[in-house]
């Protein structure tokens, strides 16, 4: 390997190491508002706790208590969608990689 195919190299790895390293912080990010979602929800149960501590809720509290529900029905489901759609970027980044590996693999038996 001669020095210019020793610089391809380095300069693909680097492209290859950034492209992942994105890919990273997104799941980061992603995985950090899941997070945030998950405390507000865990707040919402709290107050519906001690909404429900009453032995008789008026009627305006039950539907306090209805509305929180239906919000944590929809955080959840928010956070379900989030989390299929980070395992579908897993499972295609996986494919990438396997590709890459079966084209690189090919090539150097084509070559070597």
């Amino acid at each position: 390997m001669n020095l210019n195919d020793d610089q391809k190299r380095r300069e693909i790895e680097v492209k290859v190491y950034s492209f992942y390293q994105k890919k990273i912080k997104h799941q980061v990010d992603v995985v950090h508002s899941l997070s945030q979602e998950v405390r507000e929800i865990l707040g919402h149960l709290n107050g519906l706790c001690q909404v429900q501590r009453f032995n008789q809720p008026s009627l305006e509290k039950q539907q306090t208590v209805l509305k929180t529900l239906v919000g944590i029905r929809e955080h959840l489901f928010t956070i379900s969608d989030q989390c299929r759609q980070l395992q579908t970027e897993e499972q295609s980044r996986y494919t990438e990689e396997e590709e890459l590996g079966w084209t690189r693999e090919k090539k150097r038996q084509k070559h070597g």
